[in-house]
């Protein structure tokens, strides 16, 4: 659109449409945070700001696409395309759930489980992917309870 955008002149070459820099986002205001403000609020998510779900009582963020008005854990953001399924897509192109072949897969061969974000990107908890034991010397996979952080062997993980 000529009116709205500018145009650079190339010798010997077409007009090419100039590039815009990126628009500066917003930090949140909170002392010691670098997130991003949402809503044009001054807050991120953890400290308050965006649209907030509107299940009572919870204070989770509100999904910016499929139904706005709620959190993933209350059906907002994207839904599984698959008929019938009510689960949250996962990233992708497919617009699926896991369970449905949603999501980045493990980069090993023949195996088709879930890749997970940490250690080795692109691959699945059993081939290495997903945040590891702080143990020196240990590899196995780290627990979210417990000593987080260390493996069931080195004290993670739920206790008795």
């Amino acid at each position: 659109d000529e009116q709205t955008c500018q145009w650079v002149e190339d010798e010997g070459a077409e007009r090419v449409p100039k590039t815009r820099p990126p628009k500066k986002r917003k930090r949140c205001e909170e002392p010691g945070c670098d997130k991003q403000a949402l809503d044009k609020g001054r807050r991120c998510a953890r400290h308050g700001g965006g649209r907030r779900c509107e299940e009572p009582g919870c204070t989770s963020v509100a999904q910016s696409t499929g139904r706005t008005d709620r959190c993933v854990t209350h059906g907002g953001g994207k839904r599984c395309e698959e008929p019938g399924c009510n689960e949250r897509a996962r990233e992708g192109p497919l617009g699926r759930c896991a369970m449905h072949g949603g999501g980045r897969r493990c980069e090993e061969p023949g195996c088709g489980s879930l890749a997970v974000a940490g250690g080795r990107e692109g691959f699945c908890r059993a081939h290495g992917g997903g945040k590891r034991c702080q143990e020196p010397g240990c590899d196995k996979s780290a627990q979210t309870t417990g000593r987080k952080g260390r493996c069931v062997s080195h004290g993670g993980g739920k206790r008795c």
